[in-house]
């Protein structure tokens, strides 16, 4: 038989499990001690009121939502939209798309400038359907896990498990939301998806410069020589740099939507660094986003991604013995992994706009001689 739900001392008040999973324990009142028999009688009488009400809602019939998975997923997305990076709206949209319209699609050609075909993109097959006209209650886990199966077929762990997070995040929202009682998705695990841990040496980094023009030469050498991930290129304005370019301060961040520490994110400037950014606001007058394209827009993410792609393909920088091959994101690998012998795990955190540690190590790699040579000098004090 289950045991019965009781209360207990733990610091400052009597607590209970009753009722909270495997979350922390509720705080029913505070006390003096275990000993402190007032407070422990009124949290009795607390618990006594919440197995009540629990009992109560258990025989209380509960409605039944009609809603469709797609339209969780418009209702989702407008709540992600509302309280998230524009680079995570972007994330969950391509993820859950797969989720509602089924997969693979392929975009039929058209001439820039002329309006796209009707319909723009047709089935691939084998071709997996959607479930967006299903309602979400019935989603089962049986279902999520064979579109997961057919998933892997198709594309690597990593945007398996990108895809895994969207659904499991939409539907603990529709959970909070009381739209939905149990999340299908819970039942499955994420794939084993090997990190990057590849950094971009000097000579692969000036054979970039060498092979790009002046436009991308200049977004190049900013994300070298700053922590900086990609989206601060397309985000960036003049107005957040000090006046002596030395100092940028993101007062929006990845972290700021997250963390319980609202702090905008700051970080240095070299001397190279910033006497290309002000040459740029002599250029512009000063305002307005620091990077822009050849055309005197900001930078897209899609368009910052391929433009790298196609540039490490031009000046041949493939993929290395763990086929893993350089992108944008490998510059802020580089940055970290240079300046963790240097400075404090804090401070390390702080450039790097994380506020757990654990993000942080996945950005640092040690290398191999480094371990070697610590090896070595184990066994000869061991000797």
């Amino acid at each position: 038989m289950p045991r019965l739900p009781g209360v207990y001392f733990s610091r400052g008040h009597f607590v209970t499990k009753f009722g909270c999973g495997d979350g922390s324990p509720i705080k029913l009142c505070p006390a003096k001690g275990k000993s402190d028999r007032d407070a422990r009688q009124t949290a009795e009488a607390k618990l006594r009121r919440l197995v009540v009400a629990r009992e109560e809602n258990r025989s209380a019939p509960k409605a039944v939502s009609q809603i469709t998975v797609e339209d969780l997923v418009v209702k989702f997305l407008e709540r992600t939209r509302a309280e998230r990076q524009a680079a995570t709206v972007h994330d969950y949209s391509a993820m859950l798309r797969k989720l509602v319209y089924g997969f693979p699609w392929k975009p039929l050609p058209h001439k820039k400038g002329q309006p796209r075909p009707e319909p723009s993109r047709v089935k691939m097959d084998p071709f997996t359907d959607g479930m967006g006209s299903l309602r979400a209650r019935e989603v089962t886990p049986i279902a999520a896990q064979e579109m997961l199966n057919a998933l892997v077929k198709l594309y690597r762990p990593k945007t398996v498990n990108n895809w895994l997070i969207a659904c499991k995040a939409c539907w603990n929202w529709a959970r909070q939301m009381k739209l939905l009682a149990d999340n299908p998705f819970d039942a499955l695990k994420p794939l084993h998806a090997p990190g990057r841990t590849r950094i971009c040496t000097q000579k692969e980094y000036e054979q970039l410069l060498g092979g790009t023009d002046d436009t991308f030469r200049a977004v190049l050498k900013f994300l070298r020589v700053t922590p900086a991930r990609p989206g601060v290129v397309r985000e960036l304005r003049f107005e957040d740099i000090n006046p002596l370019f030395t100092l940028i301060t993101m007062h929006k961040t990845k972290r700021s939507a997250t963390s319980h520490i609202k702090e905008p994110w700051r970080f240095s400037i070299d001397g190279e660094l910033g006497e290309v950014l002000r040459s740029l606001a002599a250029v512009r007058g000063g305002t307005g986003h620091v990077f822009l394209n050849e055309n005197g827009r900001p930078w897209t993410k899609d368009a910052l991604a391929l433009r790298f792609r196609r540039l490490r393909d031009r000046v041949g920088l493939g993929a290395d013995t763990r086929g893993e091959k350089l992108v944008l994101y490998s510059s802020r690998h580089t940055y970290l992994t240079a300046a963790a012998p240097m400075i404090s795990a804090p401070m390390l955190g702080t450039i790097a706009d994380h506020t757990d540690p654990r993000t942080t190590r996945r950005y640092v790699h040690t290398p191999q001689a480094e371990i070697i040579a610590a090896g070595a000098k184990v066994v000869q004090n061991l000797k």
